[in-house]
């Protein structure tokens, strides 16, 4: 058992500023503090909690609390148990893109095969309690029965050179590109590629929800030392990560999970945003890129000697780099990250043997404002991270849960800038190649030291939402700080580095991306402020669901509530929100028991909104299909007496009532949504016979297939995901195909695409005309637009200026005039 004392909130505070306390013999404190610092009213804070500061120096008192042992329970090893911290946080909804995962390639000569996997599905079945999967009820389970993984081989061994190095990278292209499953075994992938006379590398992909750093680590070293002895001994492991994630739960729900919570209640209230790093683009479909770069021993030696120095570890010295080229790089000296921790806490002997994800993220508040020298600024910021670690028994989710509840920004990224280290995984060994998946994260960074006592430092980059060639800038002024830090004591005295990094004040705007249009006033850059994250899967964990999405926050501006298209998915919307100053909100549809008609979409929706805006004035919109169930949602809130001054119709044409389409031409529209190279009438009519001769649950992977001869590519999509979207648009287009349309009196703006029509509205009697039939479905006024573009790529950012720009035509000022009017 282990005995904490929670840090007094008074020393806490002590820690960030160079006042120094200490204990004097049994009971008296000696205090040294520059002149100035230490004011009557702090002066009498310490008075005042002089005993529990005495009781936290001297580690003793009757108020420590005692974190508890973990205790297997066997007979419940088939039970569901909760998602730990991480995994709520990290829980892809089905409308997301990005899966969770790690590939690591490893190089090694003379690998027996056949001993390889031995001893792989031997660890596995060490691992047996601990390969689970996520349930429906978004709940954990172990896996009903283990079934080894069998061997992959791709043998090479006589083939040029050039023709293995090209097969080697298909292979880590396709491995490092696939999205392993969350509700079933295996979640793990290896293979084995065999060339040259003895050479091999191995190809391992791993669904790093259900794994953290460690757990891998320890898991593969297991896994290289039964293959160069098979008679190693491993012991069996006593507990399982069911075991670990309920006393968790119990840590939290004791005085020490109280103690934190409350640490970080108080604290939430001063904190400010993330940095605002200038940005070209919201994070969509993107891959994240690696930027890896190795310290010699001699350097990494180097900063450890002189981070002692200063009462620093090179690890907090990496953390005060990052911290120092993100504040140059945004313009921002007061920001925050997320900071990796891990909740592997001292609760029993093997809890880091544990293939599991303990892993958490943290705001960490990063106060850069006074000038003062670096080492100054480092030690502070290691005094932060330190009291953070005191109170990690509340978790991360929650806090950020918190945090987004004190904002009124449900779902809310806090901060896409992780920084972490590695150290509590051990020294590792580097892979030959690496890549890293992440939802939700626009820059990566961490730090693991090696077994020959070199550092390896990783950035993982979302590329395409920066400016072209400013990551490279950054991360090489990162470079230069560390190696500096490294080389020079005088650099530590610095309040102030050249890091020659691209600015707020000094990056373009452009690159492919559009300005941000203002209905208040003159163009200005506008950062992103608010994204759908997975993060809302935390929160549907604990509260009721919600069709809210919030995408952004203008403080004092109205509000602008877009259903959904046909397939679901609201992220097309973040583009838009990001240029024109309003508040934003998505409404997305339920993951399971979806409407059938557009009047129960609507009557939710309808709610939902008024949780947040209890009276209009409302501007409502859609794309697609969703502008049909706006108009809807406008009808019931007019019919309770609300006034809906606009609804924004982007590419869809008046609803009319129409047959009701068969199962084929409802793949086939799904299928030209998905890729917009394929064309639905393009289907022959043996394609269209095939496809209806096909069984219901295989009619997605059917389509697919289809598109891949056409087109020549492959869709990169999970199917299970698409399945779920696919369900999703047939319910959705059905009920708007059989809609009945009431009289609004909203005033009606539609934006259309001046390029093509999709299969799907091409009869349309009005597709001719700019309004597209919307005249005939209000008593208020109906006007259009055409702007570049396809039915598809309106909302990408070649194209989204000129929807945004007559946004914000038909906004300002008369809509700004009615709210401040309403409100």
């Amino acid at each position: 058992m282990t005995t904490i004392d929670p840090m007094p909130s008074v020393l806490a505070e002590l820690a960030r500023t160079e006042i120094k306390i200490r204990l004097v013999g049994h009971d008296e404190l000696e205090i040294s503090a520059p002149r100035g610092t230490m004011s009557p009213a702090l002066r009498d804070r310490i008075l005042a909690q002089k005993q529990a500061i005495v009781r936290w120096l001297s580690g003793a008192g009757p108020r420590g609390y005692v974190l508890p042992r973990v205790v297997p329970d066997p007979a419940a090893a088939d039970e569901p148990f909760p998602l730990s911290d991480l995994q709520t946080s990290l829980l892809v909804e089905l409308g997301d893109h990005v899966r969770p995962r790690q590939y690591m390639e490893f190089d090694l000569v003379d690998l027996d095969v056949e001993r390889f996997f031995a001893a792989v599905n031997r660890n596995l079945l060490r691992q047996r309690d601990n390969l689970v999967v996520v349930t429906e009820d978004m709940r954990l389970r172990r896996v009903p029965e283990f079934t080894p993984l069998s061997p992959v081989v791709h043998d090479f061994r006589g083939l040029p050179a050039e023709q293995v190095e090209r097969e080697l990278l298909r292979i880590r292209e396709n491995a490092r590109r696939r999205q392993l499953p969350l509700d079933r075994w295996p979640w793990l992938d290896v293979r084995i590629s065999l060339h040259g006379e003895r050479d091999a590398r191995v190809h391992y992909t791993n669904n790093s929800f259900f794994s953290d750093g460690m757990g891998t680590s320890r898991f593969l070293d297991n896994v290289f030392a039964l293959h160069r002895d098979p008679e190693h001994a491993v012991p069996e492991l006593e507990v399982g990560f069911r075991d670990c994630v309920l006393t968790l739960a119990a840590v939290e729900s004791s005085p020490l999970g109280r103690e934190s919570e409350q640490y970080w209640r108080d604290r939430i209230p001063d904190w400010p945003d993330a940095p605002a790093v200038p940005l070209t683009a919201d994070r969509d479909r993107s891959e994240l890129t690696r930027r890896e770069w190795s310290l010699s021993a001699d350097v990494w030696s180097a900063l450890k000697r002189r981070a002692r120095a200063h009462g620093l570890t090179a690890g907090n010295v990496v953390y005060a780099a990052f911290a120092e080229v993100v504040a140059t790089w945004s313009g921002s000296r007061h920001f925050l990250l997320d900071n990796v921790v891990t909740h592997r806490l001292p609760l029993h002997p093997q809890i880091g043997e544990v293939m599991g994800n303990f892993a958490s993220l943290y705001p960490l508040e990063v106060d850069w404002r006074a000038v003062e020298p670096f080492a100054v600024r480092a030690r502070k910021l290691r005094a932060q991270v330190l009291q953070d670690m005191q109170n990690v028994h509340w978790s991360g989710a929650k806090v950020l849960q918190a945090l987004n509840r004190h904002r009124r920004t449900p779902g809310r990224v806090a901060c896409p800038f992780v920084i972490g280290g590695g150290v509590v995984a051990g020294k590792v060994a580097r892979p030959a190649y690496s890549a890293l998946e992440t939802p939700q994260v626009l820059l990566d960074c961490r730090f693991r030291e090696q077994g020959d006592g070199s550092a390896w430092i990783t950035w993982d980059v979302a590329e395409p939402v920066f400016p072209d060639g400013a990551v490279d800038a950054v991360h090489a002024a990162f470079r230069r700080l560390v190696s500096t830090l490294a080389d020079s004591d005088e650099a530590w005295r610095r309040t102030g580095f050249d890091l020659a990094v691209p600015t707020a004040s000094t990056s373009p705007t452009g690159h492919g991306a559009a300005s941000p249009v203002s209905p208040r006033g003159p163009v200005r850059v506008a950062l992103p402020e608010q994204v759908p994250s997975v993060r809302a899967a935390a929160a549907r964990c604990e509260e009721a669901w919600s069709p809210l999405v919030p995408l952004r926050e203008v403080a004092g501006a109205p509000a602008v509530f877009l259903v959904h298209p046909a397939g679901g998915d609201v992220l097309a919307y973040r583009g838009l929100a990001a240029l024109v100053d309003l508040t934003w909100y998505a409404l997305r549809p339920p993951a399971r028991d979806v409407p059938t008609e557009v009047a129960d979409f609507a009557a939710r929706y309808a709610e939902a909104i008024r949780t947040v805006r209890p009276h209009g004035p409302y501007v409502l919109g859609g794309w697609s299909s969703g502008a049909v169930i706006a108009a809807e949602v406008a009808h019931r809130l007019e019919r309770d007496g609300e006034d809906v001054a606009r609804l924004f119709v982007f590419d869809s044409p008046s609803p009319l009532p129409a047959p009701e389409a068969d199962p084929v031409s409802l793949l086939l529209w799904f299928l030209e949504d998905l890729d917009p190279g394929f064309r639905a009438d393009d289907a022959t009519g043996a394609e269209r016979a095939a496809l209806l001769a096909t069984a219901d649950e295989d009619l997605v992977a059917a389509g697919l297939a289809l598109v891949e001869r056409r087109t020549g590519r492959a869709v990169a999509a999970d199917e299970a995901h698409l399945r779920h979207t696919y369900d999703v648009f047939t319910a959705v287009v059905r009920a708007c195909r059989r809609h009945r349309p009431s009289t609004i009196a909203a005033d009606v703006h539609v934006i259309r695409a001046a390029n093509g029509l999709v299969t799907a509205f091409a009869d349309h009697p009005h597709a001719s005309h700019c309004t597209w039939g919307w005249q005939a479905l209000t008593t208020g006024r109906t006007t259009g637009t055409w702007v570049a573009g396809t039915h598809h790529t309106i909302l990408t950012d070649r194209h989204v200026a000129d929807v945004a720009a007559a946004v914000c035509e038909h906004t300002c000022p008369d809509l700004l005039k009615d709210w401040e009017l309403g409100s």
